[in-house]
Formats: C-alpha cells, sequence, structure tokens
C-alpha cells in the first residue's frame, strides 16, 4: 500500500467530484475541500477550473500560484478541467494519468514559477525592467482570469470609479473638514462648508460601497480569507464613523479605517494581482 495523500480542492464543478474521489482512493489519495487554517499542511491543492462565480466562469490559478510562491512555495497547484493543456500542472477531468502518484510526484512546485525576466521598456529616458509569468507560457482553462476583474476593482477602467480612487476621495474630504474645523472662528460660511465636506464624505462612501458590494464576491474563492475578514472590520467601523458623523456635524472625522484598508490592500492583495510587478 502507498503512503496516503491528501489534495485539498477548490471549485464549483461537485458534478466531477464523486468519479474523482472513486479514482484517486484506488491510488490511496484521499480529496479533502480546502479551508485556510490547513495551508501549512497543504502538499496539493486542485483548482477544479472554471469556477463559476456570479454567473461568470473565473480561472483562479494564476493568482493561486502567486500567492502559494510567497506563503507555501513547496506546496504543488493542479489545474483540474475538461481542457487538454500542455501545462505541466494540468489535470484533465476527461482523461485521468494512468499512475497518478508518479505524475503528482513530478508536479513543479509553485515555487518553480517566479517571474522571468523579459527585458525593458524604455519610457521618457528611463528604463524599467519587465518580467513575465512562465505559469502563463502554457494555455490555461477557458475563463475570465480573476486576476483582471480584482485588477478592475482595484484601480478602475480608468481609476476614476476604482474602490482605491474612492478611497482616497473619502480620505481627502474628511482632510478637509479637518482643516475647516482648524478655523475656530464661527461662520455661516464655516458651516456652509462643513455641511458640503459632509455631502462629500457621504456620497465616497456610497460609492466605497457599492463597489465593495459588487465584487466581494469574488473574495470568497482566493486566498484572502483573514484578509477579507481584517477588511469588513474596518469598512464596519467606518461605515459605523461616518453614520456619527451624519449625526454630529462638530464631530472631528478620523482617517485610521481608511489608512488600515489601504495597508491591506497594498500588502496583502494587490501584490498578488500586480506579482511581477512587485518583483
Amino acid at each position: 500500500m502507498s503512503e496516503s495523500i491528501t489534495i485539498y480542492y477548490l471549485g464549483s464543478k461537485s458534478s466531477i467530484l464523486n468519479q474523482l474521489t472513486f479514482y484517486l482512493r484506488h491510488f490511496n489519495i484521499e480529496l479533502e475541500e480546502y479551508e485556510e487554517t490547513k495551508i501549512n499542511q497543504i502538499e496539493y491543492l486542485m483548482l477544479l477550473e472554471p469556477v463559476l462565480i456570479r454567473n461568470q466562469y473565473y480561472v483562479l490559478s494564476s493568482l493561486w500560484k502567486n500567492w502559494l510562491m510567497d506563503n507555501q512555495p513547496n506546496a504543488k497547484l493542479i489545474i483540474a478541467s475538461y481542457r487538454q493543456s500542455d501545462h505541466p500542472n494540468a489535470l484533465n477531468l476527461l482523461d485521468f494519468p494512468g499512475d497518478i502518484p508518479t505524475w503528482l510526484k513530478h508536479l513543479p512546485k509553485a515555487g518553480a514559477y517566479q517571474p522571468q525576466y523579459a527585458g525593458y521598456k524604455e519610457i521618457d529616458g528611463h528604463k524599467y525592467d519587465q518580467y513575465s509569468d512562465p505559469w502563463k507560457f502554457f494555455p490555461l482553462p477557458l475563463g475570465l482570469d480573476i486576476k483582471d476583474d480584482l485588477s478592475v476593482f482595484l484601480n478602475g477602467h480608468d481609476r476614476v470609479n476604482s474602490f482605491v480612487d474612492q478611497l482616497i476621495r473619502l480620505r481627502k474630504a474628511m482632510m478637509d473638514l479637518q482643516v475647516i474645523f482648524q478655523n475656530e472662528e464661527e461662520t455661516v460660511d464655516k458651516r456652509e462648508e462643513i455641511a458640503v465636506e459632509h455631502d462629500n464624505i457621504n456620497f465616497s462612501w456610497k460609492a466605497l460601497k457599492v463597489r465593495w458590494d459588487n465584487y466581494q464576491d469574488l473574495f470568497k474563492w482566493l486566498p484572502f480569507k483573514s484578509t477579507v475578514e481584517q477588511l469588513m472590520q474596518e469598512l464596519k467601523d467606518l461605515a459605523e464613523h461616518i453614520d456619527e458623523l451624519s449625526k454630529n456635524a462638530d464631530l472631528l472625522p478620523e482617517t485610521k479605517c481608511i489608512d488600515k484598508i489601504n495597508h491591506l490592500l497594498a500588502q496583502k492583495i494587490q501584490r498578488y494581482v500586480y506579482y511581477e510587478a512587485y518583483w
């Protein structure tokens, strides 16, 4: 009897799981649904791609590979789909390997897919190094790369309606209100300025909330559960603070929640959406 192996899986293809489980048990391999709490013990992670989210099919593997490279580089990521692919980590669900333990043994680890130097780009006389992702040198399952939608969430199509842009607008409105409060003289103009900034704060907050509500379902499939929980707590605290501001026009606004949200986005999420840029 070969040594027992556990493959953790993530995906929405529930119809294939029974067949896959039956096949793997012949080789003393167990399938177990992925949980973030078990990330440190994961040797194999299988993504059943594409994943159906909000009536759209997404490919998650490129982002997961980026995250594993930093956090679990010895883990082996399996792309399981119905598409024939020459990708070294691809498993064709219509044509299982005859000897999957050997196939698993020879799978490249996540850490093997480091960005590769791809020359430089010259802009205004300055040279900027460029890097490419070897994970994407091979065909991936059909579907929208989830990194593309996360990029739109973070920075928008033109940065006008992005989550980050709305955070900046909200922070600016709060800072402007702080400046107004520094003027101790009570005038009609001051009260009008305070009212205007309160309107700006409420407008930016509503836009920010809509942005989050439209995209938060994507994060349920990504390796950011604890980060998203922190984000949601900061957004909750921010909502309560804005509600207090609307009830008390003399309350001094604070930006600490916004600063924490910006930090979480930059350090915990953006680096895996734009991994080559951080290299």
